[in-house]
């Protein structure tokens, strides 16, 4: 079921891996540490499952692990991969009974759902115990992303997003735990950054208008034309109670 206020990846599920993988190494310490963490529930769910890039290796890891999304195309790839143990449903109608599962999590999806908070009422009703996300903090970002919504800040159309993104939310409900993950360097190609916003491969892309995103473009390739990057950013873990989804 989808919802006109959550916004499906559909369009993009054939290329989204290629556009969201992790370094290996990365990925792998993140796993780890997410996987320790989560160890300790007898049931898990992840809202906004996707391609299984979070849930398939925790599985692989022995995670009692249950995903949703509301992308069939995106799931049908996870499932073409290994995933198991999905369904097709919306962060706002969640088809579970209360308190049916220990812990739930989300990693880049609040941010796709206009009404998020009733998304994370809806996250506690089926949860006993704690909710989740992966944050990822960027350091002084100067990258052909970052140009390109500066630029379309400055024509008047600002970045488009239904809702929030999850590593804003301790500064909106306070977190039980923060545990810092790690620090990490990434060495990439200006090309690839470049190549991906051409495709409007991010969702608050989807709705520019075509002349303000063709004069980005323009920006973005005069900048960086042919650089090499290196982007610092930090990772963490972030764990709520349950409750304070609904009181925070």
């Amino acid at each position: 079921m989808t919802d006109p206020k959550s916004i499906s990846f559909d369009r993009i599920a054939h290329r989204y891996d290629e556009t969201r993988r992790l370094p290996s190494r990365q990925m792998k310490t993140i796993i780890e540490a997410f996987s320790r963490e989560l160890g300790e529930y007898g049931s898990v769910l992840e809202i906004g499952v996707g391609t299984g890039r979070f849930a398939l290796p925790l599985q692989r890891r022995g995670i009692n692990l249950l995903g949703v999304d509301i992308s069939p195309r995106m799931m049908a790839r996870g499932l073409k991969k290994g995933l198991t143990d999905v369904l097709l449903a919306n962060a706002l109608f969640l088809p579970f009974k209360d308190k049916s599962v220990e812990a739930a999590y989300s990693i880049h999806v609040l941010h796709l759902i206009e009404d998020w908070k009733r998304a994370l009422k809806e996250i506690a009703r089926v949860t006993r115990v704690a909710y989740y996300t992966v944050a990822t903090h960027w350091e002084d970002v100067h990258s052909p992303f970052s140009t390109y919504w500066k630029f379309i800040r400055r024509a008047g159309h600002g970045e488009r997003r239904a809702g929030v993104f999850e590593r804003e939310l301790p500064d909106i409900i306070l977190p039980e735990k923060r545990t810092l993950v790690g620090s990490f360097t990434e060495r990439r190609e200006a090309a690839d950054g470049i190549e991906a916003l051409e495709r409007r491969t991010y969702s608050g892309q989807w709705t520019l208008p075509e002349e303000a995103h063709a004069s980005a473009m323009t920006s973005v390739r005069k900048e960086f034309s042919d650089q090499v990057l290196n982007m610092k950013k930090k990772v963490e873990l972030i764990r709520w109670g349950v409750e304070d989804l609904v009181t925070g």
